[in-house]
């Protein structure tokens, strides 16, 4: 979807140690995201909504361009107070159908 011009991010809750093994694997620039925000490194964790607000300043974008995927109900609360629309990733094939319809690409 980055050929669309699709911008993507990542919020994770994970702690140091996993980040420092995703970069020295090279994972987090090789998939592209835009931001990559670690809980443990900004200091905010989800569901609270200032990670989501982090998050669209690091994206250079309002609430109504962005869609949320997590596999975690709770993790939707944060998003939806400031706005973001949220989706819950069940299955793959599900969620790139969801993906493409919301952000009208790929179609």
């Amino acid at each position: 979807m980055r050929a669309e011009g699709v911008k993507t991010a990542v919020l994770s809750n994970t702690i140091s140690i996993y980040q420092r093994i995703q970069e020295r694997a090279g994972i987090s620039k090789a998939a592209g995201f835009d931001p990559i925000l670690f809980s443990w490194d900004v200091h905010a964790i989800k569901p609270n909504k200032e990670i989501y607000e982090l998050a669209l300043e690091k994206l250079g974008a309002r609430p109504e361009e962005v869609l949320f995927i997590d596999d975690k109900a709770g993790h939707l609360e944060g998003a939806k107070k400031v706005g973001v629309r949220t989706y819950l990733f069940e299955n793959t094939d599900e969620a790139i159908k969801e993906i493409r319809r919301v952000l009208n690409v790929g179609q």
